[in-house]
């Protein structure tokens, strides 16, 4: 068998006059001694967002990457962007390419980002590699997704696991041992991380954008994508519950997938059209997206179970106090009751609409607002990158 080089000289042969001729260079080489990032798939989904932008922070600081995904997704050409990228569904087809990867061009580290993926760390610590897992699922989540056989896994061969709240990790331990070191980290602000929030500017924008939204309307926001896990159908609720009050309140979901929802709602409530629920889909220019955030005068987490939401981070950043359920979610590390937000009775979609109404009273939203920005401003960026370097590198992590 070939070395990787020559298999991935006869791919760049191969595809120099394609299509793909862009990413040649990319696939020929590999850059020595950098770290392995694999990741379940490429959707814009929380998780692979995240190591998105990890990627890009690890590159500009001259970081070699190379990336394993176990699936296609529509963020592949943006993965490129920042490092070789190879799809392999097959766990012993990607412990074999880790292994050459380590033999070859000296890879011993690894970040396996998502529990998804515990399948692969007893081969890559065997292979040599240094296993720093990321897991961003809740327990019962992991029940769903049938992969408890990869959590177990994940909680004994990896050196060091890194749960994105205490919440989190505390309903991990209850569930699985954990045989690995452990620690928690907020993943901090990586998409407005030293932008500044021009409320009145950002809302001329959306409300120019949005014809059908006045300007003493109440804006209330979610950021995921369309699934009953986010809580989509909680959110289509409160907006025909204010639209049946004829509330001036506007509900703005971004994301994807919601479409089937929204027609699912309209058919069990006998209604043609939801006037006041706004989905303008997956929204990819950050800056856009900011001044939603800005423009919104409550972010409303609907999730049913949230490990922590880098939503909510973003949306304290913009000074938009957030209103959740209680016990659903690592983000109760941030969101604290009539401080930074307003938690509502678990799945309780009556109390989660009345939090909505208290927070029409200005003076309260912006108390709510300044301490929310205040504890935003505490999670930074690059310093959760460097946290992975830290651990990486052996330095002095309390786990």
């Amino acid at each position: 068998m070939g070395s990787i080089k020559d298999t991935m000289r006869t791919i760049y042969y191969k595809l120099r006059n394609s299509k793909y001729r862009k990413f040649a260079k990319n696939i020929c080489e590999i850059e020595k001694e950098g770290i392995l990032f694999v990741t379940h798939r490429l959707n814009f989904g929380g998780a692979e967002m995240l190591l998105y932008y990890m990627l890009k922070h690890y590159r500009k600081r001259n970081i070699p990457v190379v990336i394993i995904s176990r699936e296609y997704g529509p963020m592949l050409e943006r993965f490129r962007e920042y490092g070789f990228i190879k799809i392999i569904r097959n766990a012993d087809e990607a412990i074999s390419f880790a292994t050459r990867l380590n033999e070859e061009y000296g890879y011993h580290r690894v970040l396996i980002n998502t529990a998804v993926n515990g399948d692969l760390a007893e081969g890559l610590k065997n292979a040599g590699y240094f296993v720093l897992s990321a897991v961003h699922e809740l327990d019962n989540t992991i029940r769903q997704l049938e992969i408890e056989k990869q959590a177990k896994s994940m909680a004994i061969y990896s050196d060091v696991i890194v749960f994105p709240s205490d919440f989190v990790k505390q309903r991990f331990e209850n569930n699985w041992k954990l045989e690995s070191r452990s620690v928690s980290k907020h993943q901090g602000l990586f998409l407005t991380e030293g932008k500044k929030c021009d409320v009145r500017a950002s809302k001329e924008v959306i409300l120019a954008k949005h014809p059908n939204i006045k300007k003493d309307d109440l804006i209330v926001l979610n950021v995921a994508t369309g699934n009953l896990r986010k809580g989509i159908d909680f959110f289509i609720e409160l907006a025909i519950l204010a639209s049946n009050q004829n509330k001036n309140i506007k509900f703005i979901w971004i994301g994807d997938k919601t479409a089937p929802h929204v027609a699912k709602a309209k058919k069990k409530n006998h209604i043609r059209q939801i006037p006041n629920l706004i989905c303008p889909g997956y929204i990819a220019d950050a800056d856009l997206l900011q001044d939603y955030y800005c423009a919104a005068d409550v972010f409303c987490l609907t999730s049913r179970e949230e490990p922590f939401g880098s939503v909510v981070l973003e949306a304290l950043n913009a000074y938009t106090p957030v209103v959740a359920f209680e016990d659903c979610g690592g983000y109760l590390d941030i969101v604290k009751n009539n401080e930074t937000g307003l938690l509502a009775e678990k799945y309780n979609v009556v109390d989660m609409y009345n939090k909505i109404l208290a927070l029409q009273e200005e003076e309260k939203r912006n108390t709510l607002a300044t301490n929310g920005h205040t504890v935003a401003q505490e999670n930074s960026f690059d310093e959760y990158c460097q946290f992975y370097l830290d651990i990486f590198e052996g330095k002095n992590i309390t786990c």
